[in-house]
């Protein structure tokens, strides 16, 4: 009956250590996922017809800020509730209608920010300027899309911000993101100049 007992918890012991051995293992440090998600972003970009970057010579990959977590934030979302809609300039000069999703607050470094999210129906658009642009940013701004939740709290994540993809490929037509998301801070976060 001991040596029973024994034996049921030295197998117990191996499952639990096991499972926490499994669980560690399986557990993805931020920058681990964050070159991930690029690395996907990646592929879906040169896969699409036509690729703003396929016809690129030498072209291999974009040119990222290191991952840095606190670029990622925790906003308070405020939803539109009217059928709102907002003209955005295109980079050819026409217009584009995009449906207003609401405004979100967050803090950076201390510093309360506000913006305006689109609905693009699967996710929320942000676009945006911040002040690395024309120096180590894409001067016509970057964008992140935003997961879209059933509350009132949104996770914006910086490090997946985006150039437009006019910005590798003139052929392509980018809204201009507008003057109240222009951000006073430096956003040293997700997708720098492309070279």
């Amino acid at each position: 009956m001991l040596k029973n007992k024994y034996f049921k918890w030295g197998v117990g012991l191996i499952f639990i250590a096991a499972a926490i051995y499994s669980l560690t293992m399986n557990q993805k440090s931020f920058e681990e996922k964050t070159s991930e998600d690029r690395a996907e972003y990646l592929e879906t970009l040169k896969s699409m017809d036509p690729s703003p970057v396929g016809g690129i010579s030498g072209f291999t990959d974009f040119n990222y800020y290191p991952a840095d977590e606190k670029f990622v934030v925790t906003a308070d979302f405020e939803e539109v509730i009217t059928d709102q809609h907002f003209t955005v300039f295109m980079t050819d000069g026409s217009t584009e209608e995009l449906e207003v999703a609401g405004e979100a607050s967050f803090k950076i470094n201390g510093q309360e920010l506000k913006v305006t999210l689109y609905d693009e129906g699967e996710t929320l658009l942000l676009p945006f300027t911040d002040l690395t642009n024309d120096k180590e940013t894409y001067g016509g701004g970057r964008y992140v899309n935003v997961v879209k939740t059933n509350n009132n709290k949104l996770q914006i994540d910086f490090n997946d911000a985006h150039n437009f993809y006019c910005a590798y490929n003139e052929s392509f037509i980018c809204p201009v993101p507008p003057a109240h998301n222009d951000l006073k801070i430096a956003i040293t976060a997700g997708e720098k100049n492309f070279k």
